[in-house]
């Protein structure tokens, strides 16, 4: 079950497993809950990736993983369409979850609600793989933006990451 990520139809509401490439100045991503957002600037350009950890494959089946057949396609695609140097990358939604996992949480009286989640390792690997197309500084990791639906725009040397309403 191969993972889908599929060109947006539309750069100002990017679904899940949705991509823009090279547009400019804005692009807009659909609701964010426990997705993440990938947003990479080359000069003037903003690319936009919406991903889920637990998706649909090509077919529209669920259950489709973020792994490593969908790091791999991932970037492929930036590297095809951006080269193999970017300007900035910043990362919006729950982008934590993929990187560093959840403890195990329990409530109502030691109830395991919520059980113990794992790195995404994949994830954690194009994200590495990112860092080093970075001409310099670091990835940035939004802490503000989790949750909603976000705007990103480029400003000067740099992006701004907004939420809109709508």
């Amino acid at each position: 079950m191969s993972y889908a990520m599929n060109m947006a139809v539309d750069s100002w509401r990017i679904k899940e497993q949705e991509y823009a490439i090279k547009k400019k100045p804005w692009i807009r991503f659909d609701t964010f809950t426990s997705c993440v957002g990938i947003v990479i600037r080359t000069g003037e350009n903003l690319s936009g990736f919406h991903l889920v950890e637990n998706g649909r494959d090509y077919a529209g089946h669920e259950g489709a993983k973020f792994d490593a057949n969908a790091e791999v396609k991932i970037l492929g695609l930036i590297q095809g369409e951006l080269g193999r140097s970017v300007d900035e990358v910043t990362l919006i939604g729950a982008w934590c979850y993929f990187e560093q996992g959840m403890p195990e949480q329990r409530f109502q009286g030691g109830v395991n609600v919520y059980p113990a989640v794992l790195p995404n390792r994949n994830f954690v690997s194009l994200i590495g793989s990112l860092q080093t197309m970075l001409a310099s500084g670091n990835i940035v990791r939004d802490t503000k933006h989790i949750e909603g639906k976000f705007s990103a725009k480029t400003y000067g040397n740099g992006i701004i990451i907004e939420e809109y309403k709508g």
